[in-house]
């Protein structure tokens, strides 16, 4: 019995030898195995796993680029949107800082937090289109020439109004075009006073022109809406960075550049603004804010000896004070001195003193590169044709002293950059202001 159990057991081991040998599946089929589900296993699921990381990937790679890049976004910008009539404006609502100076706006986008309604509840609506030297660049919001002006209408018993519609680094163009938007708020009056960022040179953008601006700021709008993401910015940053190094290291000469406003559009553009205003029943006022005499008088009398012809005695003036140049007015020098070289007949000379400056890439523009004179004598040729009021910054500080140097000295002390002035000059021209519209107002 045994032995037949024995040899019953060993046929039985044969056959599962045998089997195992002819069928290499039998043992997977009878042993389990080891199960791992995080893994995907149907071809959705691995093109999902792939997905995710490079996902986690431009994630870890956009964190590295925001901590690489995060000093080199401009901060200054976040006051203002892009504009497809203006370039850009102020932000509505905002309250923040730009170049060192509070930005505070109502929900119209302008100066203070009146948030004038379109129709106004006053005799008269006066609204002051201009630059930052309207806005009121480091001065408070009740120091504003804008707001003096209202306060010193209401003291006289007139019951006015007045909305600071000015925004950094306007044009004249872009000042006509504000005007345009801001008609539906039916103002009585408008005081224009642009002519210092017309002036700039451009190396990096088209001039100010109604063909122009509207497709730069659509351009920006997606720009901006594409450098969120960190590592589309570091690309056009490093883009942009070494398109401007190209052009510092081979500037154009200033006698190629273009300044923002020619002079022949900038009196196109006072002429429509002063048509603008007599079509909508607007009085118009023209207002010239003056540069700080310390950074720009040297260049401004060269170029005066430039356009009487005494090119010589321009180019000495220049030459003589290289050292002292203020660096805001110092490519205005080389532009004014390459004109004196070139007319004197010294190619080699002026086309060196064409090439010293450096642009920064600014959208503002760069260095005021044109007379400030030439600019306010247009202000008075249309003030003229026109029958326009015209009020003078420098008038309005009361200076009243015969020599020009000591009058320039004095002027100087209502500055606080080149071209921006104190709480105290914005006092002054506000209550001449005010004065010239106490006697508009009494005649209508």
């Amino acid at each position: 019995m045994v032995n037949r159990f024995a040899h019953r057991m060993q046929r039985e081991q044969q056959a599962g030898n045998k089997d195992r040998r002819f069928n290499p599946g039998f043992e997977s089929k009878n042993v389990e195995q080891p199960s791992m589900p995080f893994l995907p296993e149907t071809p959705r699921q691995k093109k999902m796993l792939v997905v995710l990381i490079l996902f986690l990937a431009f994630v870890g790679i956009d964190i590295f680029f925001g901590a690489r890049y995060s000093a080199e976004r401009d901060s200054n910008f976040r006051a203002f949107c892009w504009d497809a009539h203006t370039f850009w404006k102020l932000k509505p609502s905002y309250e923040g800082e730009a170049w060192g100076h509070s930005i505070h706006t109502d929900a119209g986008g302008f100066r203070g937090d009146d948030n004038p309604p379109l129709q106004s509840k006053h005799d008269f609506r006066i609204i002051t289109f201009g630059d930052s030297r309207t806005y009121g660049f480091s001065v408070r919001d009740h120091e504003a020439y804008s707001y003096v002006l209202q306060e010193e209408l209401r003291k006289r018993r007139i019951d006015a109004e007045v909305i600071n519609a000015g925004v950094h680094g306007y044009s004249a163009v872009q000042c006509r075009a504000r005007l345009s938007q801001m008609l539906r708020y039916k103002p009585d009056a408008a005081v224009f006073a642009p002519g210092y960022n017309d002036r700039r040179y451009l190396v990096i953008r088209p001039v100010d022109a109604d063909r122009s601006i509207p497709w730069i700021a659509r351009t920006r709008r997606v720009v901006d809406v594409l450098q969120w993401s960190n590592t589309v910015f570091a690309l056009f940053y490093e883009v942009g960075r070494h398109k401007l190094k190209a052009i510092q290291e081979n500037p154009p000469g200033l006698d190629e550049v273009q300044v923002r406003v020619s002079e022949e559009t900038f009196r196109d553009e006072l002429m429509r603004m002063a048509d603008l205003c007599r079509e909508h029943g607007i009085q118009p006022v023209f207002l010239r804010i003056y540069q700080d005499p310390a950074a720009f008088a040297l260049v401004e009398a060269a170029d005066r000896l430039n356009r009487s012809g005494e090119h010589r005695q321009a180019v000495e003036m220049i030459e003589e004070s290289d050292g002292a140049i203020p660096d805001r007015s110092y490519a205005m020098s080389r532009w004014a001195l390459g004109r004196a070289y070139r007319r004197l007949g010294d190619e080699a000379k002026a086309r060196v003193a064409f090439v010293s400056h450096e642009p920064l890439g600014s959208l503002f523009g760069e260095s005021v590169l044109r007379s400030e004179e030439v600019y306010f004598s247009i202000f008075q040729e249309i003030a003229n044709a026109k029958n326009i009021p015209l009020a003078d910054a420098k008038e309005a500080m009361g200076i009243r002293i015969d020599d020009p140097r000591e009058a320039d000295n004095e002027f100087q002390s209502f500055f606080v950059d080149e071209c921006h002035y104190s709480a105290d000059g914005h006092r002054r021209i506000g209550e001449a202001l005010a004065t010239l519209f106490t006697d508009l107002f009494n005649k209508q």
